[in-house]
């Protein structure tokens, strides 16, 4: 008799039967906001020896957590998926499941749901607190645990690189009807949805600011659901009037901009000093071009909250619309920066084995560079430089500024940014001699930023602290304001790409004028084309994410080159990069993406589903890839009848 283990889903070995269902247990009361992933746990007895047995487990997303009987459902299809022809464990021994367990983490009451279902016997429901104390189940508590597991799949799925290996991702609404599960949810538990925290630009979660919010509007946008929306927001303004900023939100979504602008004419008029309604406000009026009407609006978000982050990033937003650079450095030096959590994870021991199947006929050549390179080429040597940049791990906050720092400097430039940056904030010299005056108190300046350490050649460029302009020297020290820490800390982020795109080129353009042939690694050329990304030049990231693509795939190169051929309307190149991306997601378990749903949904209503199907049978694509996308995206489409999807 053979072995046996799970033919087409992912499995990891426990040494010690149930250790990760510990881990997760203890690590309860860490849970800061929506919670990890479900965790299912299986043990396997051999079936000639059962005081023999193994454990093993698995995540999974999207996951109908309505009740105990769909888990158990989920659970019941494991057996299935037993594959008897190939060995695992040990020779001539065959092995079945005698007891699973399906994890579910309610965010709203913090407590883990679990369903185990026992071989013979029956299931068993509960919940686990932090104290690891058992408690029943009741109607609310599948409410909330339901709505908990479809925002995690709604705001999510989409992360680059999960914490979790060997995580299933199904969509969690994948029709109209069972969507109308969802939208009575959102209504009744709208009133606690402060409860589950918010997105890391939001100090303190509100009603209309939250991930119950978040997840709601990610939703009716990637599925185009604006009627069933905006019943539920109406009747949920009926008893809270704060839900205005909402329904003018969604109205601007289905471009009926006269019924935004009555709502938010009518809410403004009873809530004076709404922040929310004040940055929509000036939101709007930026996407018209009214920029001068919409800095009276965003100047008055920042008075009426000015502790939160958001308003004042409008109000730097809308001075960089206006070009009044120095205003915008000063709107950011003044933004509250928050720390960003990570998601909620949890240690679980490492396995003894790990199963990671690939699905059936899988087109795994397909996944390979354009010269077959593989992910072979991923482990060349990557310049350490390079891989050390200190960009790609800003959060939260520090990324949204640093974002605007990037788009300051594409329109003026390094130089021109650190002369705005001398007569607006005390440059150092400035400072030694004040407080050499004893005009300054010592503690109140931050401590001078650090260089990172530069490796390579030297670039043209000034660093930040060096810059001292000659008409700064005239102004008067004492209208100028201490630049904070973080800010310094990122102009310092700033000059650590700029250098590396400036050597980059300057080699570049070297050995194209000698004949000769500019080589990196695939990691190196995905990392130079981020880089001109994160810059804003995007021929340049163009470049450099093909020469990646040639010799190796990369996910991070392709959803870059989707969203870059997105903007040029290039349907061809659109549509290679869904397929790549929807093939990778795939092998790797995830059936659900929003960020490509969106993607095809605005393509069927811009071009037609019609013209897509066209163009996808003209290419070189696989048949499976074909098929896969036409399961994924197109039946998905009639399912909920997207505007374009009989075209």
């Amino acid at each position: 008799m053979s072995d046996s283990f799970f033919k087409d889903i992912p499995e990891f070995l426990e040494t010690r039967v149930n250790e990760s269902l510990d881990a997760r247990s203890k690590s309860l009361s860490q849970f800061k906001e929506l919670g990890p992933p479900d965790h299912v746990h299986t043990t396997k007895v051999n079936t000639r020896n059962p005081s023999k047995e193994v454990g093993t487990y698995h995540f999974v997303s999207g996951i109908d957590a309505s009740s105990s009987a769909s888990l158990a459902a989920y659970l019941n299809t494991l057996s299935y998926s037993l594959d008897k022809s190939q060995q695992w464990f040990s020779k001539s021994q065959s092995w079945s499941i005698s007891h699973s367990v399906y994890c579910c983490y309610n965010a709203f009451s913090r407590m883990d749901v679990r369903v185990e279902a026992k071989v013979p016997g029956g299931v068993e429901t509960y919940v686990i607190d932090e104290n690891g104390q058992k408690h029943k189940m009741d109607a609310r508590m599948w409410l909330e645990t339901y709505m908990s597991s479809v925002l995690r799949s709604l705001l999510y799925s989409d992360e680059l690189y999960s914490r979790f290996t060997g995580h299933r991702k199904f969509n969690p609404i994948p029709n109209p009807d069972i969507e109308i599960r969802f939208f009575e949810a959102f209504e009744e538990l709208f009133p606690v949805g402060y409860i589950l925290g918010s997105s890391p630009e939001i100090r303190v979660p509100t009603n209309v600011n939250n991930h119950l919010v978040r997840g709601f509007f990610a939703y009716v946008r990637q599925n185009c659901r604006f009627s069933a929306a905006l019943n539920s927001l109406e009747k949920l303004h009926i008893n809270s009037p704060e839900v205005s900023v909402l329904l003018a939100e969604l109205y601007l979504l289905m471009d009926h901009e006269v019924h935004a602008v009555r709502v938010l004419h009518e809410a403004l008029q009873k809530q004076r000093m709404s922040a929310d309604l004040l940055v929509l406000q000036a939101k709007y009026l930026v996407s018209k071009e009214r920029f001068d009407l919409a800095l009276t609006s965003a100047k008055r978000a920042v008075h009426a909250s000015p502790s939160e982050f958001i308003p004042w990033i409008c109000l730097a937003e809308v001075y960089l619309h206006l070009e009044d650079f120095d205003s915008a450095l000063l709107a950011l030096n003044s933004c509250p920066m928050y720390t960003y959590y990570e998601r909620d994870v949890y240690p679980i021991p490492p396995p003894t084995k790990a199963h990671l199947p690939l699905p059936v006929n899988f087109p795994k050549e397909e996944l390979e560079g354009e010269n077959g390179g593989g992910r072979a080429g991923s482990m060349e040597a990557v310049d350490p430089y390079l891989a050390r940049l200190p960009s790609p791990s800003l959060r939260g906050t520090f990324a949204k500024v640093y974002e605007l720092l990037t788009l300051i400097c594409s329109k003026i430039g390094w130089d021109d940014l650190l002369r705005v940056r001398s007569s607006v904030f005390v440059m150092e010299e400035e400072y030694r001699s004040l407080n050499e005056n004893g005009k300054v108190d010592p503690e109140t300046r931050e401590d001078e930023t650090s260089n990172i350490q530069q490796n390579g050649n030297e670039s043209t460029l000034d660093k930040p602290e060096a810059i001292m302009s000659g008409s700064a020297q005239n102004l008067n020290v004492h209208s100028k304001r201490l630049c904070e820490r973080w800010l310094d800390n990122l102009f310092m982020v700033l000059y650590e790409d700029l250098r590396v795109f400036t050597i980059w080129r300057a080699e570049y353009t070297h050995f194209r004028s000698q004949g000769l042939v500019y080589r990196k690694s695939p990691m190196e050329w995905e990392i130079l084309g981020e880089v001109a990304f994160r810059l804003h030049h995007r021929v340049e990231a163009v470049e450099a994410f093909c020469a990646c693509l040639d010799n190796m795939f990369s996910f991070k190169a392709w959803k870059t080159m989707l969203i870059i051929c997105a903007e040029d309307n290039n349907i061809e190149l659109v549509l290679t990069a869904i397929a790549k991306l929807t093939l990778s997601n795939y092998r790797w378990y995830q059936e659900y993406s929003p960020f490509l749903l969106e993607h095809i949904k605005i393509r069927i209503m811009q071009d037609g589903a019609l013209k897509m199907k066209s163009i996808l049978a003209s290419t070189r694509l696989d048949p499976y890839i074909l098929n896969l996308i036409h399961k994924l995206y197109f039946e998905w489409a009639i399912a909920f009848q997207i505007p374009g999807h009989e075209l």
